[in-house]
């Protein structure tokens, strides 16, 4: 910078405009990229929930079926 105060008083003024000017956009930037990712990973948590209760239940009705099959060969033994 020059000796010139008067050039360097306007120069930091400007530098404290333009912070103050767009901080707030920054924050709210930030802020928004900051929730869209908890908002996406909360979906994908949950998805991932569902998926697996799907899972349960199919594997679930897998075992239902073959209890019922033993049962029926049980049965069919103890006669």
């Amino acid at each position: 910078m020059s000796n010139n105060p008067i050039r360097s008083i306007v120069i930091i003024a400007i530098v404290i405009f333009l912070a103050y000017t767009f901080a707030p956009l920054i924050i709210f930037v930030l802020a928004a990229g900051f929730l869209y990712t908890v908002y996406t990973r909360y979906q994908e948590s949950k998805n991932t929930v569902n998926v697996s209760k799907q899972e349960d239940l199919s594997q679930y009705e897998e075992r239902k079926s073959d209890l019922e099959i033993l049962e029926a060969e049980y049965e069919e033994k103890s006669r």
